[in-house]
């Protein structure tokens, strides 16, 4: 029987490893724009193909 293994990678983001694959959940509203964690630099260039869930 395959393990299913779940890992808070922080906020909204996990990682997922199951039978050998590797899912990564990073489900974000946010507009694009840059972040910055210390020397590593990401930058989101689309919106959420979504729209934010309501409350």
């Amino acid at each position: 029987m395959n393990k299913l293994t779940v890992r808070s990678v922080g906020g909204p983001t996990a990682v997922l490893d199951y039978a050998g694959h590797r899912i990564v959940l990073d489900p974000t509203f946010d507009d694009p724009r840059t972040y910055q964690n210390g020397p590593i630099t990401a930058t989101k260039f689309t919106s959420p193909s979504a729209s934010r869930p309501r409350a």
